[in-house]
């Protein structure tokens, strides 16, 4: 499966000829990525609170195939996108309301059908990735953060403290300390006992934040883990 990204995430689609002038500027907002084959190219869109998902769109004539991921009562909406060892793995998720989940999931190509597999599925939205060496995921949902392994087993990392707002983001340092990016500020996840919990944490804010007392009053210990 020769595909690669076209686009980084969070940022506009520079689409290619063949799919250039298919959709209108609003449309075009909504691709997350696109991922180029020698005879078409699969797209990943993200419709906000409700739908998107991936599609087919063949460089011959023809119009656009659905590509289900799981089974249609999964979440389909795209967050993130990468191919590795020659399939595309997604990251994918829904906030509405009280409504929030996702999944990671595998897709490949399998003589000129599409295949997909569920690795993992999360209670809240999953929002940012990263791969680490011995293969597992580290996942950044609303809430807490995942170590996946690709056979589907997770494990609690940490639990995101509640004045965290709007997690986005994920970085991990050589050191292997843990960096989560969110509207209110940034959480750091220290490393420090070789045993659970094996994090502290602490939280990085301008000073003379408004963010500052909430965090203080919503904690006064190291983030929640397992």
């Amino acid at each position: 499966m020769d595909i690669r990204v076209e686009s980084g995430r969070r940022s506009p689609v520079a689409l290619p000829d063949g799919l250039r002038n298919r959709w209108s500027a609003e449309e075009t907002a909504q691709v997350r990525q696109v991922f180029p084959q020698n005879d078409g190219w699969i797209v990943a869109w993200n419709h906000g609170e409700f739908g998107g998902g991936l599609e087919w769109y063949p460089r011959s004539d023809g119009g656009a195939q659905p590509i289900v991921v799981g089974s249609d009562e999964d979440v389909q909406n795209v967050n993130l996108g990468r191919v590795e060892n020659g399939a595309l793995y997604v990251l994918q998720g829904i906030s509405h309301l009280t409504l929030s989940e996702g999944q990671l999931a595998k897709v490949w190509r399998d003589h000129g059908r599409f295949q997909s597999h569920v690795i993992a599925r999360y209670t809240t939205e999953p929002v940012d990735w990263i791969r680490e060496r011995d293969g597992a995921w580290l996942v950044l949902t609303w809430d807490a953060i995942w170590r996946t392994s690709e056979k589907g087993t997770s494990d609690l990392v940490a639990r995101l403290p509640k004045a965290l707002n709007n997690p986005n983001s994920l970085v991990e340092a050589p050191d292997g300390t843990v960096y989560v990016g969110a509207s209110s500020g940034v959480l750091r996840l220290t490393p420090t006992w070789p045993d659970v919990p094996r994090y502290a944490a602490d939280f990085l804010l301008p000073k003379g934040s408004r963010y500052e007392a909430c965090w203080q009053r919503a904690t006064s210990a190291p983030a929640r883990a397992p």
